[in-house]
């Protein structure tokens, strides 16, 4: 992934709700080509109104991320720019393995690493602190009580997230652990969750079970800090 260094500069970016990551340039265009642009008056109204290409130093609670129309490097909410990595993480490990990945918006503008294949769903959070990774069978309504599921250790260092070599491995462990599971897939039966044995973060409430919804474009217009 993406050093991060004081002197890191890239443009604005944003998780949509309509799940894609998006510089301000490209999500600019969208929003005013879009059939909803009235819909999303408010957010248009304030990306007018930015220098969209100018590239911008280290936000608090951002992450590089990839523009996924125009393949920039952009700021983007951490949790989001983490599982992208994973996702491009596992397709540079398995590039011709029996799968397909994507970001889907679930709500709340949670984001969640969805790997499809015939029989089975890998459903990766980064929401808690840790990255979750969870196996369902097909065909999934919800992603709630994992047939099979593991935890990473912490993203976290006491508050701050961990530095980039770090969160890297971390990527890294995860990718491999999903490549696993859809190489390997377990049984119907829900067996024991696996979790890293060092540095394990506290459990997660919501993202362990996984009670997550897939979400809908036009859920939440309103924009508060750099989030819709």
């Amino acid at each position: 992934m993406t050093m991060t260094t004081s002197d890191t500069k890239a443009r604005n970016g944003v998780w949509t709700p309509w799940a894609q990551v998006l510089c301000v340039e490209c999500e600019y265009a969208a929003l005013k080509d879009s059939p909803r642009a009235q819909h999303y008056g408010k957010r248009l109204k304030a990306v007018a109104a930015m220098n969209r290409t100018e590239e911008v130093g280290h936000p608090e609670g951002h992450l590089i991320g990839s523009c996924d129309n125009c393949h920039c490097t952009c700021w983007v909410r951490d949790d989001v720019a983490l599982l992208q990595q994973v996702g491009f993480k596992s397709s540079d490990l398995d590039w011709e393995g029996p799968f397909g990945w994507e970001l889907q918006q679930t709500g709340g503008m949670c984001a969640a690493l969805v790997f499809s294949t015939e029989t089975h769903e890998i459903v990766v959070t980064a929401m808690d602190g840790e990255f979750f990774v969870g196996e369902y069978k097909q065909p999934v309504e919800e992603w709630n009580d994992p047939i099979r599921s593991w935890q990473s250790e912490s993203l976290y260092r006491g508050d701050a997230m961990k530095p980039t070599g770090d969160l890297a491995a971390l990527v890294d462990q995860c990718a491999r652990k999903v490549i696993e599971f859809v190489h390997q897939p377990a049984p119907a039966k829900p067996v024991k969750r696996e979790v890293a044995p060092a540095g394990t973060g506290q459990a997660c409430g919501a993202a362990n079970a996984c009670h997550l919804y897939r979400g809908h474009e036009g859920q939440h217009e309103d924009w508060r800090g750099g989030k819709w």
